[in-house]
């Protein structure tokens, strides 16, 4: 009886202090071909699991600043903002020369509004603008926040980490994970005692992206924590787990041996 073998890869790219490319693949063998004759359209599956898994180091960091400023007037509040921007940038382009290495964000004025005795009151008014620099030379990390922290900025928003060769590292994770969970149905069909077919399809269904918060990283990420103590930083490495299942489709072909 034809059938198929179905591969689905599911890609993690994990962002911390060592950046892990783990790829899983789980194939479905329909055991039709086992049966003395073809029973129905559809043939019935069972699951098997491969693994391809690749550890790098993080060889960038992107640390996004805040410069926020609350006021009684809006055009004083949104005056402010763009004095200490041009501080950050002029600081951040000695170390992140690069052409796209800084990003700067649109500004943003808003109402702010506190609380005294239960009861709302306004505050004034609020502008604010973000900044975020990769710094692909992570010894000068350390350097920079310092330097950073020296001017009026508001706070270091986050702290992320990330490798600059993540696609191929996804890709090369991916053929480890394949390979894996092909050797694994090639033993399922070996103890059913069946054929398998050739690939004749592949199949993209990106997954939504997940994050999750890793423990805090060692070494010199361990260093850039102790001289950073100010509330609101975030500065352990995110995980970002990158969801994206690859389903390559084996057969017609699988039949008795």
């Amino acid at each position: 009886m034809a059938t198929a073998l179905i591969l689905e890869s599911v890609y993690y790219l994990l962002r911390m202090s060592r950046l892990t490319t783990t790829a899983l693949a789980v194939s479905l063998l329909g055991p039709g071909a086992c049966q003395p004759a073809p029973t129905a359209t559809t043939p019935r599956q069972v699951r098997s699991v491969g693994y391809g898994h690749v550890t790098v180091y993080p060889n960038y960091a992107e640390p996004t600043v805040d410069a926020a400023f609350t006021r009684p007037r809006l055009k004083d509040a949104v005056a402010e903002v763009p004095r200490v921007v041009n501080q950050v940038l002029a600081l951040s382009k000695r170390y992140a020369p690069g052409r796209d290495d800084v990003r700067v964000s649109s500004t943003s004025p808003n109402k702010e509004f506190t609380y005294v005795k239960n009861k709302e009151v306004f505050a004034g008014f609020n502008s604010t603008q973000s900044v975020t620099v990769r710094i692909n030379d992570l010894r000068q990390l350390s350097p920079y926040l310092e330097e950073l922290l020296a001017t009026p900025i508001s706070r270091i928003k986050d702290l992320s980490y990330g490798h600059s060769q993540a696609d191929s590292l996804r890709r090369e994770a991916d053929v480890l994970a394949l390979a894996d969970a092909v050797k694994t149905a090639d033993k399922m069909c070996a103890a059913l005692r069946v054929k398998r077919g050739a690939r004749s399809e592949r199949q993209l269904q990106p997954r939504e992206q997940q994050y999750e918060r890793l423990g805090p990283p060692r070494g010199q990420y361990r260093a850039v924590q102790q001289k950073l103590r100010r509330p609101g930083l975030q500065d352990e490495p995110r995980a970002a787990a990158l969801r994206q299942p690859v389903q390559p489709v084996i057969g017609p072909g699988i039949g008795r041996a």
